[in-house]
């Protein structure tokens, strides 16, 4: 798969040369991401994490088609929320864990492109790089026995690397996009990205990136 990828960013490279017309343009919005856990009962209790992405893209346009690579800052992870009681001392212990990783990230995507009059509706997709900068985790953990509760904090950094307890650095998948683009340049897209890549060195855990995106974009004339 990472072949298919180079081979689709030398395309990307070399067809300016070819194409009708080619723009640059300014993208950023919303993202709602999960980490994909595998042989861990713990994620059915995983919730979707708010983050963001932003950066810019070119628009090499063919016409009815167009390929769109791009370079973004992008934040994935995953909340998760358990409970449990414990039935001797009846004391209720209620966690909330918090995983932020933030990727500069490299889409090449390939989209299918049907003009109208105010614009172009666009619909495609293809496969993205993204190289870990960074990663963050916070969790909270609270009991409650006998009218009393203690709450107890910890915030605690992420490391890439090769180790057990490190994240590997490169995440590679497949993307989703589909919008709308105005004559003007202004487009609005909903995306989404399979992460393939097992993100842990372990084998206990397959652990694989998944985001929605809602973003708005600025493709100058």
């Amino acid at each position: 798969m990472k072949k298919i990828f180079l081979s689709i960013l030398l395309i990307a490279a070399i067809s300016p040369v070819f194409a009708q017309t080619v723009k640059f343009g300014i993208s950023g919005g919303l993202n709602e991401s999960i980490l994909s856990i595998q042989n861990n009962p713990s994620n059915n209790n995983s919730s979707r994490l708010a983050g963001f992405n932003a950066g810019i893209f070119s628009d090499i346009d063919f016409g009815k088609i167009s390929i769109e690579p791009g370079l973004f800052y992008t934040t994935k992870g995953k909340n998760n929320i358990s409970s449990a009681t414990d039935a001797i001392s009846g004391a209720i212990f209620y966690s909330k864990s918090q995983v932020t990783y933030s990727y500069l990230q490299l889409p090449v995507n390939v989209l299918y492109n049907i003009h109208v009059g105010a614009g172009k509706f666009f619909v495609g997709g293809g496969p993205y790089l993204a190289y870990g900068l960074s990663g963050k985790g916070k969790g909270t953990t609270t009991v409650t026995q006998n009218g009393a509760t203690t709450t107890n904090d910890e915030n605690y950094t992420l490391t890439f690397g090769s180790t057990d307890n490190d994240v590997k650095r490169f995440d590679f998948g497949l993307g989703a996009l589909g919008g709308f683009q105005l004559n003007n340049g202004v487009s609005i897209n909903v995306g989404y990205q399979r992460g393939l890549t097992n993100i842990e060195n372990t084998s206990t855990n397959t652990v694989k990136n998944n985001v929605i995106t809602v973003s708005l974009g600025y493709a100058f004339l």
